[in-house]
């Protein structure tokens, strides 16, 4: 689920970059802002999900002003990190299932995962409808796709920049302070 970054920023500052970066070694999903558009779910259950563009921070939030306070209450962000430590790879997608679940109908059910092979993370797209693109370029469905620092990610129409911890680190203490 994308948090916002100020809500991140509590705990995660409290730590040393080092500390941070040891505890924490997944890169992070940052979403800049943007409405997403929600899944209509037929269980009736409720999916967490970002709003910035409108009068509320999440469907249970206080009310915020349309202006922020800082710009670091733009900006949304998610640990890309298997929920089972042990797996091989990290999921994307609506799902409830998936590791990083985005809830926008513009992803697919399982949109796309990462792998990591050696020091380079690797990012496949799952035949999903829209696709996937990296900096503009599409990601050839069951093609390993090389992401590094920086990269501007599209799920459908999601945007996402890839962070390592250290980047991550870095920008929450430049917005935060």
């Amino acid at each position: 689920m994308l948090r916002p970054i100020t809500e991140l920023a509590r705990t995660i500052l409290g730590q040393g970059l080092d500390e941070f970066v040891a505890a924490e070694p997944y890169p992070w999903l940052v979403h800049t802002g943007g409405k997403l558009r929600p899944v209509e779910r037929t269980s009736g259950g409720t999916v967490d999900r970002i709003v910035v563009d409108e009068d509320s921070t999440d469907h249970r939030g206080p009310t915020l002003p349309l202006i922020p306070a800082s710009p670091a209450a733009l900006f949304h962000a998610v640990p890309l990190a298997p929920r089972d430590r042990s797996a091989d790879r990290i999921t994307i997608g609506v799902s409830s299932t998936c590791d990083v679940q985005i809830d926008d109908t513009s992803l697919s059910t399982l949109h796309a995962w990462f792998d990591r092979s050696d020091d380079t993370w690797r990012l496949w797209d799952n035949e999903s409808t829209i696709g996937t693109k990296v900096n503009g370029d599409a990601v050839a469905a069951k093609f390993a796709y090389d992401v590094a620092n920086g990269d501007r990610i599209a799920f459908g129409y999601v945007e996402l920049t890839f962070l390592d911890a250290r980047a991550f680190h870095r920008l929450l203490a430049e917005l935060c302070r």
